[in-house]
């Protein structure tokens, strides 16, 4: 899951300061995270942006590149 391996890697705080979203800083759970994501593109995608970032890209991806 993306948000728990960002969470592990940053942690709450650091992640909250490098993508500034409320259900980061307040009260921040994997829950609410999770549950905000997934009404919230924009959102969405900047998490995925730092996932793939900090960690690459998953074979999945790297697949439909080459085809």
């Amino acid at each position: 899951m993306m948000v728990r391996a960002l969470v592990e890697e940053y942690g709450w705080e650091h992640l909250g300061q490098k993508i500034y979203i409320r259900c980061f800083n307040e009260n921040p759970s994997l829950k609410s995270s999770l549950t905000f994501l997934r009404k919230t593109e924009w959102a969405r995608k900047e998490v995925e942006d730092l996932y793939y970032w900090r960690f690459g890209t998953s074979d999945g991806d790297s697949n439909k590149e080459s085809k």
